[in-house]
């Protein structure tokens, strides 16, 4: 059963596999960091805390987390749309081969049907 395994290939989707889980986590992280950002922004406002430079450079800021979350959701996103396309072409793949199996197996039937009628004929023939 070892033998029958694929290292290069294992190794490769758990390659791909951990690029993916690192892509997601830090989606999620900069979405946490985006919205704990939020919430210091309202308790700051609500608490009248801050001057008019003060809010500008919280919003800027806020604009650049903003940028950052929405750029790792991308690079997800792009992720999944690569991996969508790899599996069509798979799919498709999988079809023609499929259909060649089909006309394989239909043309290996005719064939001993032929065959067996030869054989039959032979025997009259000898018999």
């Amino acid at each position: 059963m070892a033998e029958s395994l694929d290292h290069a290939r294992i190794h490769k989707f758990l390659a791909h596999l951990c690029r993916a889980y690192k892509k997601i986590e830090e989606s999620q992280l900069a979405r946490e960091e985006l919205k704990a950002y939020l919430d210091s922004i309202k308790e700051a406002m609500t608490q009248k805390q801050l001057k008019q430079p003060q809010i500008q450079q919280m919003l800027a800021d806020l604009e650049l987390k903003m940028m950052g979350a929405l750029e790792k959701q991308g690079k997800v996103v792009r992720h999944e749309y690569d991996n969508n396309k790899i599996n069509a072409e798979l799919i498709k793949g999988i079809d023609t081969l499929s259909l060649q199996l089909e006309a394989y197996v239909k043309d290996k039937e005719l064939r001993d049907k032929r065959i067996k009628e030869l054989e039959e004929k032979v025997e009259r023939l000898h018999a």
